[in-house]
């Protein structure tokens, strides 16, 4: 509490002076001094604000300012930078879909200029100007729609809004539509014995498999690595699918490793949405009739 009312107490006698600037003169009519407003206002006087605080107690702020007014104003008193946010239609992340022409979004943008922010001269989304709305005072946001937006199929594009002030201070968001593989997991039907139909499983029946108990069976990912506790066939084969280029899985059931899994399939795969690329699938060797409490691919 001391130190905070020390700072107010050299605040207050810091812009006493700024304001008067004043000093004593001598006036000839009358034989005394007079006290008189100096030539030169502090408010241009220039003044080294190139520099930190270096006082114990106050932040080590360096303003770069060149008058002391405005190393007052710009240290007790800074501006705020606006701030802005951007969503656009539709999911963000996507699967690879087949190759075609290419989709929009809609993209729906705020520009906020907060309180203590300086008028705001721009702003741009998605590389266009935007009509500012007038008045655009302190604590106002501007809302709108940007539509029809170009989305390149499986190509991850970021669509952004820059909200400038005009002391230069900015604020800005971005929002991306990302492109991903899926991986499948569930249960199978196989007749095998006497008749393995495991190495015949088509992209339908992956496509189509439910998660055995474990979500729906389907979720894009970057990776094989996952989790599937609890998991059960329930009489059936046990089917994983991803990507060839995730690599081969290791299969850990209750802590330990398994081997009693057969890849099936290491060639094209076309999923739901049409993209196409190499996936394996791995089935396992027998049939599981219960939950495995513990399972999880690396």
């Amino acid at each position: 509490m001391k130190k905070f009312i020390l700072v107010i107490t050299w605040f207050i006698a810091l812009v006493s002076a700024s304001a008067q600037d004043t000093e004593y003169k001598f006036n000839p009519r009358t034989g005394k001094f007079d006290l008189v407003r100096s030539s030169a206002w502090v408010g241009t006087t220039p003044f080294n604000g190139n520099r930190a605080v270096t006082r114990a107690g106050l932040p080590a702020i360096n303003t770069g300012d060149t008058t002391l007014v405005g190393w007052i104003n710009n240290y007790f008193f800074p501006s705020t930078s606006p701030t802005a946010s951007i969503s656009v239609s539709g999911a963000t992340s996507r699967e690879f879909m087949v190759a075609g022409t290419a989709l929009t979004v809609d993209a729906t943008w705020s520009a906020t200029r907060p309180i203590a922010c300086q008028a705001i001269t721009n702003i741009t989304v998605d590389g266009v100007s935007q009509t500012l709305m007038v008045p655009f005072n302190e604590g106002a946001t501007q809302n709108d729609v940007l539509n029809g937006r170009t989305l390149n199929r499986n190509i991850n594009t970021t669509y952004s809004i820059s909200v400038l002030a005009s002391d230069g201070k900015t604020g800005g968001a971005s929002a991306t539509v990302t492109w991903y593989w899926g991986r499948y997991w569930g249960a199978f039907v196989s007749a095998y014995p006497p008749t393995d139909i495991r190495f015949s499983i088509s992209d339908a029946q992956v496509i189509a498999l439910t998660g055995a108990g474990i979500g729906t069976g389907f979720e894009l990912s970057t990776t094989r690595v996952k989790t599937y506790n609890g998991i059960n066939a329930s009489g059936n084969y046990l089917v994983f699918a991803f990507p060839s280029t995730w690599g081969t899985p290791t299969f850990v059931i209750n802590g330990l490793i398994s081997t009693a899994f057969t890849k099936v399939r290491d060639n094209a795969f076309t999923n739901a949405s049409g993209g196409s690329t190499n996936y394996q699938v791995w089935v396992s060797n027998t049939t599981q009739a219960s939950a495995i409490a513990q399972f999880q691919i690396n």
